[in-house]
């Protein structure tokens, strides 16, 4: 079975020069809670990520990452209560698809995945509420920086959204720096 592996992983390298890359993409923008009861005491915020992604082919990439969203929610009861302020944070993993455009200087890029989360909210971290995972797509496209293509520059777009009736959906948009190694 090993060999099997070390065979198939050496016509992959030898049939593709891209497979076994890697790029890290740090961004910064911002974050809008959706429709859904469990989203809509959440004001839009500000949202921070990071992301690993790992070539498997020139046009195909496996995903990983975490986004930190910061929002501000309205708190009901019988009494006035105060804002508070919310942290959630999902780790959205899943496969994409490039396509490089102008000999790569341009990728455009769409994926999906899905996306755990965690949070101190009590009604988004209830266990008998919480839904134990997001679906999420993601598109965008990113700019190289300079000729030997080292630094890429580029908006990304990400929702998330529970399966079957919605209760919860997020968006967010970042401007992302990546370095591809």
């Amino acid at each position: 079975m090993l060999n099997v592996l070390f065979l198939f992983t050496t016509l992959l390298t030898a049939a593709d020069p891209h497979f076994g890359t890697s790029t890290i993409t740090i961004g910064a923008g911002a974050a809008f809670p959706g429709s859904g009861y469990r989203a809509f005491r959440f004001q839009p915020g500000a949202a921070f990520t990071v992301e690993y992604e790992f070539r498997l082919h020139k046009y195909f990439a496996a995903t990983i990452g975490m986004e930190n969203d910061v929002h501000t929610a309205k708190n009901f009861g019988r009494e006035p209560q105060p804002d508070s302020r919310e942290r959630i944070t999902r780790f959205p993993l899943g496969l994409r698809a490039i396509l490089p455009v102008s000999e790569g200087r341009l990728e455009l890029f769409a994926g999906s995945g899905g996306a755990p989360y965690n949070t101190r909210d009590y009604e988004l971290s209830n266990t008998f509420l919480k839904n134990a995972l997001l679906w999420h797509v993601n598109g965008g496209f990113r700019v190289a920086l300079d000729n030997k293509h080292r630094f890429f520059l580029g908006p990304t777009v990400r929702h998330y959204r529970d399966v079957g009736r919605p209760t919860e959906q997020w968006t967010s948009l970042t401007a992302e720096f990546g370095f591809p190694f």
